[in-house]
């Protein structure tokens, strides 16, 4: 059994803490993939995994990038997808009660990785 809201707000905390760390920043991404994970099984829609790829796929650009004038470039558009997607975290854990917990076979997150980011629901796959 685990709390989602808990588990959002740990990821937000390590971002808060280094913002500018690769790192942080893919904890970043997983608080938004469990939130759209939560939110695809509360409202039985599919789950985005295009979207999680497709920010995955940034972030892999980033590290095989040797090029600095280029790092800072995908960074940009990194910290801008950050920025948008902030407001979507925030507004989940103001919407959302504390009590939002899970049994561990609903929500698994071992078998959840899509290219790295966590928040699968099984339902959705």
């Amino acid at each position: 059994m685990f709390i989602i809201k808990d588990m959002v707000l740990k990821c937000l905390q390590v971002y808060n803490d280094k913002p500018d760390s690769l790192g942080s920043i893919q904890k970043f991404f997983k608080a938004y993939s469990l939130v759209l994970g939560y939110e695809s099984l509360i409202n039985n829609k599919p789950y985005r995994v295009s979207e999680i790829s497709m920010i995955n796929k940034i972030l892999q650009m980033y590290r095989a990038t040797v090029n600095d004038d280029m790092k800072i470039q995908i960074m940009s558009i990194i910290k801008k997808t950050v920025d948008s997607k902030n407001k979507v975290v925030h507004t989940f854990l103001e919407d959302y009660s504390d009590d939002m917990s899970f049994d561990d076979d609903m929500f698994d997150l071992d078998m959840v990785y899509v290219e790295g980011c966590v928040g699968v629901v099984k339902e959705s796959v």
